[in-house]
């Protein structure tokens, strides 16, 4: 009841009351939470596992489902952070914290080659990029973080991405990067894992 109060809600949902929607599940075990039956809007939806009505059906619009434009295939070379030609750099580097929004601004050496930034496995640093998605200006902005903790050649990247969904791909080597942001525009968006120049998991979100 307190969310429905919160967000105005509670004259519909909020509690099984007269005029709000039976949506109500009723339970064989409250502690190991085994579901019997499923009421929604005071229809029986569901009993011992099984679905007894058919979903509604809705078609999107083409504008919601083809939302992902690229200016062009990426490659390595998007990815680039150019440095001055010396061993390592002091770099700004974006701290995660575990389970939580808010993120730390550490300052880290960071190994440079060929007037490139490096990812660096032993300090915990890779790659992190915003690839905007919506118009296809082709503008990728990329940085470092701190606290993936991944230990081989591999990159995430997901369009589920708070608040304007653009592109976020994170990874130890740009070519894995690149994989995993051209792989997820052919699916049209969802969330990606590459892992040594191969796609090994991906949920496609049109």
């Amino acid at each position: 009841i307190n969310t429905a109060e919160h967000f105005g809600l509670s004259r519909e949902m909020g509690m099984i009351a007269p005029g709000r929607y039976a949506d109500i599940l009723i339970l064989r075990d409250l502690v190991e939470f085994k579901i019997n039956s499923v009421f929604a809007k005071g229809q029986l939806a569901a009993q011992d596992g099984k679905t007894l009505i058919d979903p509604p059906k809705f078609t999107y619009p083409d504008w919601a489902t083809n939302s992902f434009h690229l200016a062009h295939p990426l490659s390595e070379k998007d990815f680039v952070i150019k440095a001055p030609n010396k061993d390592y750099v002091t770099a700004n580097v974006i701290g995660v914290i575990e389970n939580q929004a808010p993120t730390k601004h550490l300052k880290m050496q960071v190994p440079v080659y060929q007037n490139e930034i490096q990812p660096d496995l032993v300090q915990d640093i890779i790659k992190i990029s915003v690839v905007e998605r919506h118009k296809g200006t082709g503008r990728v902005q990329t940085g470092l973080v701190h606290g993936f903790g991944f230990k081989t050649a591999c990159a995430v990247a997901s369009t589920v991405a708070h608040d304007s969904h653009h592109m976020i791909v994170a990874g130890t080597n740009d070519s894995d990067m690149a994989l995993a942001v051209n792989q997820l525009a052919k699916i049209r968006g969802g969330q990606i894992v590459v892992k040594e120049g191969k796609v090994i998991g991906q949920v496609a979100l049109p």
